[in-house]
């Protein structure tokens, strides 16, 4: 798993005994892959011209040290928000790197994350944000 400065902040923040724990084992088992998450100038600026309403910009400014972490380490993400996802694959599906990216949200059933993992985390085109929107 991706590990850098802003990921250990958000996940500090959304902390539970559950994913505490489960942090630790992965921890113990280096699993963690440090990176720097913080976003490039060049990512920054693709998402300000991306989007003309300043919530959309905001929501994808937020969680752009996934997409970072992301280009830096398998191109996989594995995160809840589902209205960042469809942002980003909408506003920056003309980004050939960020369009290539996986997003899998494990809470939702229909993405049957546990599958995918268990198969290795293949990439798969339904699953990259070039096919949002």
């Amino acid at each position: 798993m991706a590990w850098g400065p802003k990921i250990e902040e958000e996940w500090n923040r959304h902390l539970s005994t559950f994913s505490a724990t489960w942090l630790a084992t992965m921890n113990n088992l280096r699993k963690l892959r440090w990176v720097d998450d913080s976003p490039s100038e060049e990512l920054i600026q693709s998402i300000e011209q991306a989007s003309r309403e300043a919530g959309v910009i905001e929501i994808m400014r937020k969680d752009a040290h996934l997409l970072t972490a992301a280009l830096r380490t398998d191109a996989r993400i594995t995160a809840l928000d589902d209205a960042a996802r469809n942002h980003f694959g909408r506003c920056l599906k003309g980004n050939l790197g960020i369009a290539a990216l996986i997003w899998v949200n494990p809470l939702n059933a229909a993405e049957d994350a546990i599958d995918w993992l268990d198969r290795g985390a293949p990439i798969e085109a339904a699953r990259q944000l070039g096919h949002i929107g």
